[in-house]
């Protein structure tokens, strides 16, 4: 019983991610360029638009250029 929950769950789970994902972009604003990979390279695998930049300042331009 406790294993059909938890499978269950994990279904429930995946799906609630996959929709987010559909509909989410993710700005990554990190300084240290392999976190920036890390996290862009996770998000990515699980399906979210991702754009990483390495300060506030070109956090700003993204912004201004595309709202996220």
């Amino acid at each position: 019983m406790l294993a059909e929950h938890n499978t269950r769950y994990e279904e429930q789970s995946k799906g609630t991610i996959e929709q987010a994902a559909a509909a989410k972009h993710i700005l990554v604003v990190d300084d240290d360029p392999e976190i920036r990979e890390m996290l862009t390279n996770y998000l990515e695998s699980e399906n979210f638009r991702v754009s990483a930049v390495a300060d506030s300042r070109a956090m700003s331009r993204v912004f201004n250029e595309r709202p996220v």
